[in-house]
C-alpha cells in the first residue's frame, strides 16, 4: 500500500500516487473450513467489480490465476448453485434497464386505453402495490449501461433460448418484443416457435439448452394473482421449489414471512415496498405491465359476470 499512497512528507517510500485514497474489496472465500478457501471465483469479481463502479471508484486491480486443477470446473466458471447467480442476474438486470413497458403493453393491447404502466411486481390498484425501487423501470432506457453490465458479467455470446407460444397473444407478443430487445444488446438469441402446451412442458424442463432447457418464456396473470407476497407465484424465491426460472433469495423468503406474520396493513405494506425494492435487485421476472383484455359477448345473453376468470354461471340467453 506505501508503494502506492506513500505520503511525500520527507519520511520512508514516497507512493506513485502519494495520498491517494485506497479500498480493499475482499473476494476469496475466507472461511477456514471450506475446501474452496483462498480462491476466487468468477461471481465475486463480477459483484466486486460492480460494487466498485456504484462507489464511484476510478482505478480497480486485480491480479488473479484461475486454476483449474484446484477446484471442480462447475466451480470455477459458475454453475446453477444459488451462490453462483451474481452473473445471471447482472444479465438480467441489463435486460431490465432497456424494458420499456409501453413497448410490450402496444404489442399486447394496442390502444393506450387498454393497458396501464405498472412498474410494480403487485398489481396496480391493489393495497401492495408501491414505488420502491420502479425507477429500474421507470427511468431513462440505458442501452450504454445495460452492454456494460452484460460485458462486466462475462457474457461470451452464449446462445439463449426464449420460447415462443405462437396461439398466446401473451405469450407471443412479449416473446417477440423481448427477444428484440435482447438482440440489441448484442446478446445471441434463439427464438423457438410452439404452441402453448408445449412451452407448458418445455418450461417445466431444467435440463441445459442442449438437452431441451430454456432461457426465457413470458407469461401474463390476472390482477388477483399478484396482488400481494403471500399469492404472487412467480415472486418465490425458494428455489427448485418456486416457479420456473427458480430464482433462489433468502432475503425476499425472510422478507415474504415477516408479511404473513405482520399484524398491521401498514406494516405489510411496509414490508411490501422491501420486497419489491430487493426485487428490482435480483430480477427473479421482469413486470412488463398491467392491461385490461377486451371481451364481446352476443347482445342476447345477459348475466355475464366481470371477473378475474370467465365464469360459467348465472349467464342466460333472452
Amino acid at each position: 500500500m506505501g508503494n502506492i499512497a506513500g505520503a511525500k512528507n520527507g519520511v520512508g517510500i514516497v507512493g506513485i500516487a502519494p495520498g491517494v485514497k485506497l479500498a480493499g474489496v475482499k473476494l476469496a472465500v475466507d472461511d477456514v473450513n471450506d475446501p474452496n478457501f483462498g480462491l476466487v471465483f468468477a461471481d465475486a469479481m463480477v459483484c466486486a467489480i460492480d460494487w466498485s463502479i456504484g462507489h464511484n471508484f476510478d482505478l480497480m486491480n486485480a491480479s488473479l490465476t484461475i486454476d483449474p486443477f484446484t477446484a471442480p470446473i462447475d466451480d470455477i466458471f459458475c454453475s446453477d448453485e444459488p451462490d453462483r447467480e451474481a452473473i445471471v442476474t447482472m444479465v438480467r438486470q441489463a435486460v431490465g434497464a432497456v424494458t420499456d413497458q409501453t413497448d410490450f403493453l402496444t404489442a399486447l393491447a394496442g390502444d393506450q386505453k387498454n393497458w396501464a404502466l405498472c412498474p410494480s411486481f403487485f398489481t396496480c390498484g391493489g393495497p401492495m402495490a408501491n414505488e420502491a425501487g420502479s425507477t429500474a423501470l421507470t427511468g431513462k432506457r440505458d442501452f450504454d449501461k445495460a452492454k456494460k453490465l452484460v460485458a462486466e458479467a462475462g457474457y461470451k455470446g452464449e446462445k439463449i433460448v426464449v420460447l415462443d407460444a405462437v396461439d398466446q397473444p401473451v405469450a407471443h407478443s412479449q416473446a417477440l418484443v423481448v427477444t428484440d430487445l435482447m438482440k440489441k444488446l448484442g446478446l445471441n438469441v434463439e427464438l423457438q416457435a410452439m404452441d402453448w402446451g408445449t412451452l407448458v412442458t418445455r418450461r417445466a424442463s431444467m435440463e441445459p439448452l442442449d438437452k431441451g432447457g430454456w432461457n426465457v418464456f413470458a407469461t401474463g396473470w390476472v390482477g388477483a394473482d399478484l396482488l400481494d407476497p403471500a399469492i404472487n407465484p412467480a415472486l418465490r424465491t425458494n428455489g427448485k421449489k418456486g416457479h420456473f426460472g427458480w430464482p433462489s433469495d433468502d432475503k425476499i423468503e425472510a422478507l415474504r414471512t415477516e408479511w404473513l406474520k405482520a399484524p398491521t396493513l401498514d406494516g405489510r405494506k411496509k414490508l411490501a415496498a422491501a420486497i419489491q425494492e430487493r426485487a428490482f435487485e435480483v430480477v427473479p421476472y421482469i413486470p412488463t405491465g398491467q392491461y385490461k383484455p377486451v371481451t364481446a359477448y352476443h347482445k342476447s345473453l345477459k348475466g355475464v359476470i366481470e371477473a378475474p376468470a370467465f365464469l360459467m354461471w348465472n349467464v342466460e340467453k333472452v
